[in-house]
């Protein structure tokens, strides 16, 4: 939330897209290449999902004519497709999620944060999302930071950092935290060992 902009930076140091980041100035110069999804997003109900894209789309200055080519693309790659002209209140979690990772992806980031994407949806819903950003990592060359209360999540994770009360207190790949601990079974072994 710092590095978004919405909390003030209290201590310590910040750097994205290899820029140091001191005042709120930065911050914004930086937003046209973050896409952020929050745990909660906030769909207007009233409007269909196209409807919704095209809100989303206008508000970050994307003429009309790219903002529905963008969303016609994004709603096939991530299988959204038929939910288009459908209420969000009508939309499973699942596809409502990726409804959310394509607003997020309208003005073409290099960098996206999710904020417990997955939280509340069951787990096929999951196993196909983390495809998604699999596959949004590979074809499309973005960087995903992600938090997420599911340790078996961080399995998925290129580079895991655990935080205790504000502090990094572990920073390394998966391969890193297995060699540590090769008496893991899972993550989530190694995970408990650093909060006991």
């Amino acid at each position: 939330k710092m590095l978004l902009g919405l909390f003030p930076i209290d201590a310590g140091e910040l750097n994205l897209l290899g820029k140091n980041i001191l005042t709120q100035e930065d911050r914004q110069e930086l937003k046209a290449s973050i896409g952020y999804v929050s745990q909660h997003f906030a769909l207007y109900n009233d409007m269909s999902v196209q409807e919704n894209l095209l809100y989303f789309a206008s508000m970050r200055g994307i003429p009309l004519d790219v903002a529905q080519t963008r969303i016609n693309r994004y709603a096939i790659e991530l299988g959204f497709e038929e939910y288009l002209s459908v209420l969000p209140t009508e939309l499973p979690l699942g596809i409502n999620q990726r409804f959310s990772l394509a607003s997020a992806l309208l003005h073409e980031p290099v960098i996206l944060f999710l904020d417990e994407p997955t939280s509340g949806v069951d787990a096929i819903a999951r196993a196909q999302f983390w495809e998604l950003l699999k596959a949004l990592k590979e074809r499309w060359q973005i960087s995903i930071l992600i938090t997420t209360h599911y340790m078996s999540e961080a399995e998925f994770c290129d580079r895991v950092v655990l935080l205790k009360q504000g502090a990094k207190i572990a920073d390394d790949t998966m391969e890193g935290f297995y060699a540590k601990h090769p008496n893991a079974h899972d993550f989530e072994e190694i995970f408990l060992e650093y909060y006991r």
